[in-house]
């Protein structure tokens, strides 16, 4: 991965996720082109058009990004919405049929297989007891939009990844 060069960079995610992320990319970098994938169907047609220097950012996006894709970008940065412990689809519904009350989010880089990429940040938070399924959500958004705020820099192709010595998928 070399981000020195990226200078076009995916938004895979929510349009309105992506245009507040774009505005704060362009204080951060402001030569970075940005281009707004909600869906996979429009990241492959924007994919098929990039040019050979282009990084994505998924932010708590549904989408496998094909390994093909993958071995093409610079970088490819996602945040999850749940901890190391818990990789995979929807873990909020997991937490919930624990009753566990650590949880967290990760930023990580994308590998072939979901939620198995080398994981870069993890910001844990505890979940107060009985807390609903909707208000888990809500405490992963806002934790996973300050763990994007906080590594902009990396996002924006500005420093290269440094994956953390000791999280790991599946552990806790």
């Amino acid at each position: 991965m070399t981000t020195e060069t990226v200078d076009k960079l995916i938004l895979l995610m929510p349009e309105q996720e992506a245009d507040y992320f774009a505005q704060r990319l362009s204080h951060v970098r402001p030569e970075l082109q940005t281009s707004i994938a909600p869906d996979k169907a429009t990241l492959e047609a924007l994919f098929a058009k990039a040019p050979t220097s282009v990084s994505l950012f998924g932010f708590l996006t549904d989408v496998i990004v094909p390994e093909t894709m993958l071995s093409q970008l610079d970088q490819a940065l996602n945040i999850h919405p749940g901890p190391p412990w818990m990789p995979g689809y929807r873990p909020t519904k997991t937490l919930l049929k624990t009753g566990q009350r650590a949880y967290g989010v990760t930023l990580h880089a994308m590998a072939r297989d979901v939620d198995t990429g080398p994981i870069i940040a993890v910001r844990r938070f505890q979940v107060p007891q009985r807390a609903t399924l909707e208000l888990i959500e809500t405490m992963a958004y806002q934790h996973s939009l300050q763990l994007a705020l906080d590594n902009l820099d990396l996002i924006a192709g500005h420093k290269k990844p440094i994956f953390h010595p000791t999280e790991r998928w599946g552990k806790q």
